[in-house]
C-alpha cells in the first residue's frame, strides 16, 4: 500500500470508466506565496540537480515486498512493470506496449519493448516476468504481500504454493517479447493489479547474486539507480542517481536523496525544508500560515484514496466483545477530530473514499452517541467502565498535530469510561507488531493499492485478506467480496461492496476517522512535481526538473 504515518499503512490505485470520477472528487490544487506566473516567459526543463525528501526508514527495495508508501515512494523511481498508471488512474502502457484479452476475460497476452534493460545492462525479457511474479509466491515464503493479493487469481498459483507444481501454469513467455497470462476467473482490476507497486520486474541474477542484502542492493530498470544507501546514524539516507540509459530518456535530476532518519515526523521535515534542506515535504496543518506566506513554496493539496482509522484486534479482550467495540466507536466524536486539522482531514462515513467505485456519500459508519455508548458498556458487564480492562492503542508518532487528535478521542472515551493508554513507538516498531496482529487497538492510515474498493475491503476485512491486521472474519462479507471481484464495474457491484461495508462497519473492527487530505510544501524551484491520489507511493520524479532562479 501501501501505510503511512499521518496515522498509516500501506499503498495503492482503476479503469478508464472510473478516472474521471477520480479527478472530478479528488482534485489537486495549488497555492503559493506569491503568483504562478509573474509575467515572464515560461522556462524550458533542464538537466541537473538534486531533489530531496524526508520519509520513514524503508524496510525493503525489493518491490514484492514493499508494503508502505514510503517504501513504493523509493522503489518506484527504481523499478518499471508491465503497466503503470496515468494521471487518471488508468492502467497504461509501460514495459508492455500492448495487449489484448480474451473474450472469456481469462487470458491476457502482453507484447513487451525491446528495449528495456535492467541497471546492470541486460535486456528484459518476458521469462523476468515469469520469475518476478513467481517469486512473489515463493512457497518458503509466509507472506505474500499485496501483489500476491491481486495475483493469486492466476491459474495455478495455488498448486504452486502447496508444492504440487514446479512453476505456475497460468504464466508463460511465449518467446522473449510476449508474456501470456491465464486466470482461474475473471477479475475486472487484473490490469491495475499489473501496475501496482509490487508486481514491477526484478532481474533473477542480481536476487541470486546478492541474496538477503538484495533489499538494499536494488537493481531495476527505472529512470534512477541506486547509489548508495547510507546507514550512518546522524544521517540515514538513500541516494538515487539518474539513469542514463532510461528507456524513455534520461530524467532532468541528477540526483534524489531520500533521508530517512530513525525518528521521523511531519515535524522534523518541516523544519528541515524552512532550513533549506529538502525540496518537498508533507506540511503540518499547524504551520500552514507559514509556509503560506512564504515565496519561497508553493502548497500542493491532493486527497489521497486512503482512510485513517481506529483498529482493532478482535480477537483480543476485552475487544472480543462486539458490545465493547461499538461503545468505543459510538463515544469517539470525529467532528471534533477533525477541528485539530481542518485542512488535512476529510470527514468519514464509511471505509470507501470519496472518488473511489463504490463510496456511499451517506456513510455507514457508528454515529457518535455518547449515551448509547454507555448502555453498551453497561450491557457488556462494564457499567460506568467499571471493571474494564486499560484499552492499550498503538500509534507511530505524527508530530504535534497528530498528538493533540490523539488528546481529543482520549477525552471521549473517558467520558463514558474507557480508559484509553497511548502506546507511541517507532514505525519499524509498529509495523512488526502490527504484522504480527499482536497489538490490542491501533491507529492506521491505509492508501489504495489499486483504485478497486477491493484494496480496502478484501485485503483488509477478507478472512484470507493479505493484511487482515485485524483478525477478523465474517462468512457474509467474504461471500459478497468474492461475489464482486468476478464482476465489472457495474450498479449491482457498488451495491454489493455498499453491503460488505456495513456488515463490516456494524461487527466494527475498525472505526472511520477520517479521509486525509494530503498538503505538500514544495519549493518554488521544483518543477513538473505531480501528486496523485496515492500521495507519495505514486510520485513520478523523472519528470522533476529544478529551475535555477533567473538574477
Amino acid at each position: 500500500m501501501t501505510l503511512s504515518v499521518a496515522a498509516s499503512r500501506a499503498l495503492f490505485r482503476c479503469a478508464a470508466t472510473r478516472g474521471i470520477a477520480l479527478l472530478a472528487i479528488c482534485g489537486c490544487t495549488e497555492m503559493s506565496g506569491t503568483p504562478d506566473s509573474d509575467g515572464t516567459p515560461a522556462r524550458e526543463p533542464r538537466y541537473g540537480g538534486t531533489f530531496a525528501m524526508m520519509l520513514e526508514a524503508p524496510g525493503t527495495l525489493e518491490p514484492g515486498l514493499v508494503d508502505d508508501v514510503y517504501e513504493a515512494c523509493i522503489s518506484n523511481q527504481i523499478y518499471d512493470g508491465l503497466l503503470e498508471f496515468d494521471s487518471n488512474l488508468n492502467p497504461v502502457p509501460a514495459i508492455s506496449r500492448e495487449w489484448s484479452i480474451s473474450r472469456n476475460g481469462l487470458e491476457y497476452v502482453f507484447l513487451l519493448r525491446d528495449d528495456v534493460r535492467f541497471h546492470n545492462g541486460r535486456r528484459v525479457t518476458a521469462s523476468d516476468f515469469v520469475y518476478s511474479f513467481t517469486r512473489i509466491f515463493d512457497p518458503a515464503r509466509n507472506d505474500h504481500g499485496l501483489g500476491g493479493e491481486y495475483l493469486r487469481k492466476i491459474e495455478g498459483v495455488a498448486a504452486y504454493c502447496k508444492g504440487e507444481a514446479p512453476e505456475i501454469t497460468g504464466i508463460v513467455a511465449v518467446n522473449d517479447t510476449t508474456l501470456k497470462i491465464r486466470l482461474e476467473s475473471p477479475y475486472g482490476s487484473f490490469l491495475s493489479a499489473l501496475a501496482m507497486d509490487q508486481t514491477k520486474v526484478v532481474a533473477r541474477e542480481e536476487i541470486e547474486r546478492l541474496g538477503d542484502e538484495y533489499s538494499r542492493h536494488p537493481i531495476g530498470t527505472g529512470p534512477f539507480r541506486l547509489e548508495r544507501y547510507d546507514d550512518d546514524p546522524a544521517e540515514p539516507r538513500v541516494v538515487l542517481r539518474a539513469n542514463p540509459d532510461y528507456f524513455r530518456g534520461r530524467p532532468y535530476l541528477d540526483r534524489v536523496v531520500f533521508h530517512v532518519p530513525a525518528d521521523y515526523n511531519i515535524d522534523t521535515g518541516a523544519e528541515w525544508i524552512l532550513a533549506g534542506r529538502l525540496s518537498m515535504c508533507d506540511m503540518p496543518g499547524a504551520l500552514q500560515e507559514q509556509f503560506a506566506g512564504n515565496p519561497q513554496f508553493r502548497i500542493i493539496r491532493r486527497p489521497e484514496l486512503s482512510f485513517s482509522f481506529f483498529g482493532i484486534n478482535v480477537d483480543m479482550e476485552p475487544l472480543r466483545d462486539v458490545r465493547v467495540r461499538r461503545a468505543i466507536a459510538h463515544a469517539i466524536d470525529r467532528r471534533r477530530m477533525m477541528e485539530v486539522d481542518p485542512v488535512g482531514r476529510i470527514p468519514a462515513g464509511g471505509i470507501l473514499p470519496p472518488g473511489m467505485f463504490g463510496y456511499n456519500p451517506q456513510g455507514s459508519a457508528l454515529d457518535y452517541d455518547p449515551d448509547l455508548s454507555r448502555r453498551l458498556l453497561e450491557e457488556a458487564g462494564y457499567p460506568g467502565g467499571r471493571g474494564l480492562p486499560v484499552v492499550v492503542h498503538w500509534q507511530a508518532d505524527r508530530g504535534e498535530l497528530g498528538r493533540r487528535a490523539d488528546r481529543v478521542m482520549e477525552e471521549c472515551l473517558e467520558a463514558v469510561g474507557i480508559d484509553l493508554e497511548y502506546h507511541y513507538v517507532e514505525w519499524d516498531q509498529f509495523d512488526r507488531n502490527l504484522l504480527a496482529r499482536s497489538i490490542p487497538s491501533f491507529g492506521l492510515t491505509w492508501v489504495a493499492d489499486v483504485p478497486d474498493p477491493d484494496s480496502f475491503l478484501a485485503s483488509l476485512f477478507a478472512t484470507t485478506g493479505v493484511y487482515n491486521i485485524f483478525r477478523y472474519s465474517n462468512p457474509v462479507v467474504d461471500s459478497v467480496l468474492a461475489i464482486g471481484g468476478g464482476m465489472r464495474s457495474s450498479v449491482g457491484r457498488a451495491d454489493l461492496y455498499r453491503r460488505a461495508e456495513r456488515v463490516i462497519l456494524n461487527d466494527v473492527p475498525v472505526i472511520p476517522l477520517f479521509h486525509v487530505a494530503n498538503n505538500y510544501a514544495v519549493r518554488t524551484e521544483v518543477k513538473g512535481l505531480v501528486v496523485n491520489p496515492f500521495g507519495l507511493g505514486g510520485l513520478a520524479l523523472e519528470r522533476v526538473w529544478i529551475e535555477i532562479p533567473i538574477g
